[in-house]
């Protein structure tokens, strides 16, 4: 049995299952870490310090007064930050498309593929991310079902340029019959990104007494360590995240013979 995936090329690809769609994902973090890591920290972390230096801590009163809702505050912050790193994703999806094939992923051309087509990405995202948060709001479950259905609209958008409503019909259908795997490897990511938060402030508890902690926290705190710390912990879980949903899509895509107008984006 092989220890990781080839670049199949024009091969036949792989199987659809968990276990290749973790294997593709370590062999390309482990091919094109440098690549990975640029697009992650553009269009990933970038957003995640925007938010948390402009919105935490310039309008930290506005966020204060939210936290009284409790659940609606968290599902508006996780709205707007799961629709920004929606470009992390795409991008990410383009360099794994070239790595399979044999193919040069080059990093500027993919920043300047996904600026290209960045409004029409976050309007993609920001439609599932609404239906998956209202609906997980409400009933959780119909939320969960969003969650699924949609989860490959980004990449679809991204690699077949087609219209909005056309990425977001197309993954509904491309999902279909796999979704429980791929609602596993969703929630494997958020699991390990889940761990990757604990392990953050874990540390801080074992290494920083809780008043400094408090006192770090304060929005009039300066940079330090400790938020390089948190952002290394975030730029984690976007890496596992991204990396996997987008080989996942790229098996299943693969599989599906469905992608003839992807190669004329690219190649």
């Amino acid at each position: 049995m092989k220890s990781q995936p080839r670049s199949y090329g024009s091969e036949t690809p792989p199987s659809f299952s968990l276990n290749e769609t973790f294997r593709l994902a370590v062999f390309v973090s482990r091919r094109a870490p440098v690549q990975i890591g640029i697009v992650l920290l553009v269009f990933g972390l970038l957003p995640s310090i925007f938010m948390d230096f402009v919105v935490l801590r310039i309008e930290h009163e506005l966020i204060y007064a939210l936290t009284d809702y409790g659940a609606l505050s968290y599902t508006l912050y996780s709205l707007v930050y799961n629709t920004l790193i929606a470009p992390a994703f795409a991008a990410v999806t383009m360099i794994i498309y070239m790595i399979v094939r044999d193919k040069t992923a080059h990093t500027p051309s993919i920043l300047i593929q996904t600026l290209l087509i960045l409004p029409g990405l976050l309007i993609v995202s920001l439609i599932q991310q609404a239906l998956t948060s209202i609906g997980s709001f409400f009933l959780v479950f119909p939320g969960l079902i969003f969650m699924t259905i949609l989860a490959f609209a980004v990449p679809i958008f991204a690699t077949r340029r087609s219209g909005i409503i056309d990425a977001l019909s197309r993954s509904t259908a491309m999902t279909k019959g796999n979704r429980w795997k791929i609602f596993g490897l969703i929630v494997l990511t958020i699991l390990i990104g889940a761990l990757a938060a604990a392990g953050y402030w874990l540390v801080l508890d074992v290494l920083i007494p809780p008043a400094e902690v408090d006192a770090f926290s304060s929005p009039q705190q300066n940079w330090s360590w400790k938020d390089l710390l948190g952002y290394l912990a975030e730029l984690i879980s976007q890496w596992v995240y991204c990396v996997t949903l987008a080989s996942a899509f790229i098996l299943l895509m693969d599989n599906q013979k469905s992608d003839a107008s992807v190669a004329s984006t690219f190649d």
